[in-house]
């Protein structure tokens, strides 16, 4: 990619120079060029860089795949609660704060354990 890069500023900057000892008319012509071929280039690099993404992007897929197919676990290590002790707890009138302290998780994780329960054990 550097090497097409490379000539494709030599060719812009050919035609800068070329057209700064021409008259007028042919240096506005001149600048109509350089601005398509600054188009074209910047088209070039532009489709270049949706490349390369698009490959980044598959790699990375395939290698979640590969770590699935492994067997490996993705994502945050779950956190253990003692979903009796948050019961208990909070049957005995405890508040979140209060029972954040005791068990050591966090307000969410106790309210989502709790959750979880068949309603008959709350």
């Amino acid at each position: 990619m550097a090497l097409f890069i490379e000539s494709e500023m030599a060719l812009f900057s050919e035609c800068s120079l070329e057209c700064a000892s021409k008259t007028a008319r042919h240096r506005r012509h001149c600048q109509r060029s350089d601005l398509s071929t600054a188009t074209r280039f910047r088209g070039n690099v532009r489709a270049q860089l949706e490349l390369e993404r698009s490959l980044i992007i598959e790699r990375v897929r395939a290698g979640v795949r590969n770590a699935r197919a492994k067997g490996t676990r993705l994502g945050r290590p779950p956190v253990f609660t003692n979903t009796s002790k948050l019961l208990e707890l909070r049957q005995r009138g405890y508040t979140w704060a209060q029972i954040t302290i005791a068990t050591g998780v966090s307000k969410g994780t106790a309210q989502r354990a709790l959750a979880s329960l068949p309603t008959t054990n709350r």
